[in-house]
């Protein structure tokens, strides 16, 4: 899922200058002197850190949102990897040019190419390229793996967060490919894969609603928020049109290359819920109850009623009331194996 492009370049302006104040302090630890930079009062020194450590958050920033929208598709992890730690290291080698610039300013001297070209082959340089090289390449292993487990549940996962369940609060929306038989049958599986893949990564825009996406399964991704997050300003119904306005815009790209234009049914419910990690050789985030189940049985249940999108009466009282959207009640859901109803609406878009 690509990432808020906002929280992007917040992300990297907090921790490049977190880095290179980092590097200062190993570098000049217990030395009294390490070099001329050392001869620069200490405050000037920590503006120049700091003007780097923005610069490089820029810079960065841009690089990740550039790579995140147009060159990160259909790419291995390794591959990721190497590409992107390898354009780091230009944009380092573009601040050490910069910083040369500015210590000579600082120091009064002239700064030459000569210069530059004999700070780029110092051992400082060198010492300096390599630890930024180490810095980015585990950053990048980071994100991408925290992009697959589900973004931010990396750290969960490290701290421990859900190593006992716990009870949760959640909104669940299930999404699900209209006909997908059908159009596995006309267009022939390998086809239709690719099919999901362009959806599924069109579904990266529910990034705006702030929604987590859960699981793929099959042709059905599951979505998920918080329930104050996903309420508030509509998140989780924002969510579900957000995608499909998407796939209507690129309506020509999808009859183009694979002659349909996916459209999808969802279900959406919201309460308790508890979550857990589970698995010893493959360890995940997991979340089970009846919140989950209803939501499921709502996708389903759009099938038979001919609807696009069905919620619980629970779920609709919370929604605030928008104009163009309306909701009429469907009936009753009766939960297999269980003796709760549940109340259905139909969410129609005006």
């Amino acid at each position: 899922m690509k990432q808020n492009y906002s929280r992007t370049f917040i992300k990297h302006l907090i921790i490049w200058p977190l880095i290179f104040g980092l590097w200062m302090v190993l570098r000049n630890y217990g030395q009294e002197v390490v070099s001329d930079f050392n001869e620069i009062p200490l405050t000037e020194r920590l503006v120049v850190i700091l003007v780097l450590g923005l610069l490089a958050g820029i810079l960065f920033g841009f690089f990740e949102v550039i790579f995140e929208k147009y060159v990160n598709r259909n790419m291995s992890l390794g591959k990721l990897v190497l590409v992107s730690s390898f354009s780091y290291l230009i944009i380092i080698f573009v601040i050490i040019f910069c910083a040369g610039y500015i210590f000579h300013e600082l120091t009064g001297e002239t700064f030459y190419w000569e210069t530059y070209k004999e700070l780029m082959f110092s051992s400082q340089v060198a010492v300096l390229v390599l630890y930024f090289f180490i810095v980015i390449t585990l950053i990048s292993v980071f994100n991408e793996i925290d992009k697959r487990l589900g973004q931010g549940n990396l750290w969960k996962l490290f701290t421990g967060a859900f190593y006992s369940p716990k009870e949760d609060n959640r909104i669940f929306l299930f999404i699900d490919l209209k006909s997908s038989t059908t159009i596995a049958e006309t267009i022939g599986h390998l086809q239709y894969s690719r099919l999901l893949q362009d959806c599924f990564r069109d579904l990266s825009i529910v990034a705006k609603s702030k929604a987590e996406i859960y699981q793929h399964v099959g042709d059905e991704a599951v979505l998920t928020w918080p329930t104050k997050t996903g309420l508030e300003n509509n998140n989780c119904l924002k969510a579900f049109y957000d995608f499909k306005n998407r796939l209507l815009e690129k309506s020509s790209y999808y009859q183009e290359k694979y002659g349909v234009t996916p459209e999808f049914k969802a279900g959406m419910h919201y309460g308790k819920i508890i979550v857990a990690e589970v698995g010893e050789l493959k360890r995940e985030m997991a979340y089970h109850g009846d919140t989950i189940n209803i939501a499921a049985r709502l996708q389903e249940k759009c099938n038979e009623l001919g609807k696009e999108m069905l919620v619980s009466a629970k779920m609709q009282k919370k929604l605030k009331p928008v104009a163009h959207i309306n909701f009429e009640h469907q009936g009753k859901l009766i939960l297999k194996g269980k003796s709760k109803v549940v109340e259905l609406y139909s969410v129609e878009c005006a």
